[in-house]
């Protein structure tokens, strides 16, 4: 149930900067339609899943309707401006950061009390994990992280 969420959740950051995207362009009416679908799909999906699965239902419908909205936005997007480039090595840096925060987090998990300073201690842990490893995988955001950091001058002597 969870990694449907997660999955859910990767799609709706698509699909949110595909309908941004199309809003940039100036097509809010294609926008608020898919929005439109999206929220109509979600809540039937719900509505029929959740009596049949509970809570696993209500995961699955959400999954469906974030992936309907990725897919229908990249669609309306690419026929609006022609298929745009999805950087797929990127992508794949960021899972992989992803994963490695996973593993670093289930040892963490197996070690720390449960209690609300471990929570705190976890998530700052997951966070700082999951930064080191994408900075380290990816020139992309390792460039801009370094041009982000202000120079120190060199000290005139």
């Amino acid at each position: 149930v969870l990694l449907l969420l997660i999955l859910a959740r990767t799609l709706s950051a698509f699909g949110e900067q595909f309908v941004s995207a199309i809003n940039a362009i100036d097509r809010p009416d294609i926008a608020f339609r898919i929005s439109i679908l999206f929220i109509v799909g979600n809540i039937t999906l719900n509505i029929g899943l959740v009596s049949l699965f509970d809570w696993t239902g209500a995961a699955v419908a959400t999954f469906l309707a974030a992936s309907g909205w990725a897919v229908l936005s990249y669609a309306a997007l690419a026929k609006l401006i022609g298929r745009p480039s999805i950087p797929w090595i990127e992508i794949g840096y960021q899972v992989a950061a992803a994963a490695v925060m996973a593993g670093a987090l289930i040892i963490l998990l197996g070690v720390m009390p449960d209690n609300r300073l471990s929570t705190l201690v976890t998530v700052f842990a997951g966070g700082t994990v999951y930064t080191v490893a994408l900075v380290t995988l990816s020139k992309r955001v390792r460039e801009k992280v370094c041009s982000l950091v202000p120079r120190v001058p060199e000290p005139n002597v």
